[in-house]
């Protein structure tokens, strides 16, 4: 019995995002049905083929905007609170501040639609955190209401129902981004909001982060910036998916000191921890492969189903095509894809939003093609002593 529960609240937590979206779904689509049978007689003159191109169109046009307003919900309650603007992204478009100017790039993170991070006000200790959360979500409950009251205005039935179809959309995102959740790739608004209500060490962890990403986007590599920026949380309060992603770049900034064994040490300890989400889980099986074969393992058993599966989703990663890479020249020995590899990356350094990251994918490649080298002489050398 308790074994059934478990694996039916494991389920829960899995797929909650996409249970939210199928029953709001289901909901919204119940409230048009039953608004077109009572405007039937209005909207005689309009074809079904009319109907639902405007019914499809408004769907997409309302999912897109709404992402826009979430993330600028997030914008502007940052700014009101004394948050500095870092970047703003939609889809795969990213707005990074460069100096004093705002550039844009490409950058995709799987799992969201988008983003806004900001440069936090304060210390750790001490500064504005929920409102900043949540302003995603007040943004699209907001511009639902609105809609709502403009819908009651309007005569055309198919105005009103692309407006029902903005408002429908906007309370369908609020839920998903406001109710706490963990999917499969990331936590959600509400998560973290009512994380920093209930912790002090993940309050601390979200500013930490915030001020990491700031830094990074002004150009600084994770081993030049302060120490305390990295300290772990205590132990107890990894279950906390904020404190476990700190530690993430924790082992990310060994990594930037090349201080390999004392990441993948770390490593092992992150993936014991239930709160890492899913983006770092796949972030530490694919940099596990890389620098295994940077401390001399060139087993082709690294090359696992589930390294496959997360280098799929990561695909748009430079660290996860820098370990392809790897695998690909050092494993496999095959130079033609590895140089193919290598040609993306360099395409990709170019439209990257941080300076500071391709520096470092740079020399890790260096590394990489050394290791290469380094066991071509030393083969060279085994197969002399054998002719001797």
């Amino acid at each position: 019995m308790m074994n059934a529960v478990g694996i039916y609240m494991k389920f829960l937590k899995k797929y909650s995002s996409n249970i939210i979206m199928l029953a709001g779904g289901l909901f919204g689509g119940l409230l048009l049905g039953m608004w077109i049978v009572h405007i039937q007689d209005r909207m005689a003159d309009v074809s079904m083929l009319r109907l639902m191109a405007w019914a499809l169109g408004g769907f997409y046009f309302s999912a897109f905007v709404q992402i826009i307003l979430h993330e600028g919900g997030h914008l502007i309650a940052g700014l009101l609170s004394g948050y500095r603007f870092v970047s703003f992204r939609i889809l795969s478009m990213i707005w990074v501040k460069k100096d004093d100017r705002i550039v844009r790039r490409k950058y995709s993170l799987a799992g969201t639609g988008g983003q806004c991070l900001l440069d936090p006000p304060g210390t750790c200790d001490d500064y504005p955190g929920v409102f900043y959360n949540l302003g995603g979500v007040i943004m699209n409950l907001l511009t639902a209401l609105i809609a709502i009251v403009f819908c009651r205005s309007v005569s055309s039935p198919l105005v009103q129902m692309v407006l029902m179809l903005f408002a429908g959309t906007g309370v369908v995102y609020a839920l998903i981004n406001g109710i706490p959740l963990t999917s499969d790739s990331v936590s959600n608004d509400g998560r973290n909001t009512l994380e920093i209500v209930k912790s002090f060490s993940a309050k601390q962890a979200l500013w930490r982060q915030l001020r990491i990403n700031a830094l990074q986007s002004y150009g600084d590599r994770l081993k030049d910036m302060p120490a305390d920026l990295f300290e772990m949380p205590p132990e107890e309060d990894m279950k906390y998916s904020l404190c476990a992603s700190l530690a993430v770049l924790r082992m990310a900034r060994l990594i930037d000191e090349h201080r390999f064994p004392e990441a993948l040490e770390l490593m092992e300890k992150i993936r014991h921890w239930p709160a890492v989400p899913g983006v770092y889980r796949n972030q530490i099986m694919i940099e596990k492969v890389c620098l295994e074969i940077l401390t001399g393992n060139t087993d082709p058993g690294l090359v696992t189903a589930a390294y496959t599966k997360a280098l799929r989703t990561m695909k748009s990663s430079l660290s996860a095509q820098r370990t392809e890479y790897a695998v690909q020249k050092c494993i496999m020995k095959n130079e033609q894809k590895a140089a193919v590899l290598k040609k993306w990356m360099e395409s990709m350094y170019r439209i990257w939003p941080y300076a500071s990251e391709v520096q470092a994918e740079r020399e890790m490649i260096e590394l990489i093609d050394r290791s290469v080298m380094n066991d071509e002489y030393a083969t060279a050398g085994r197969e002399t002593d054998e002719s001797v």
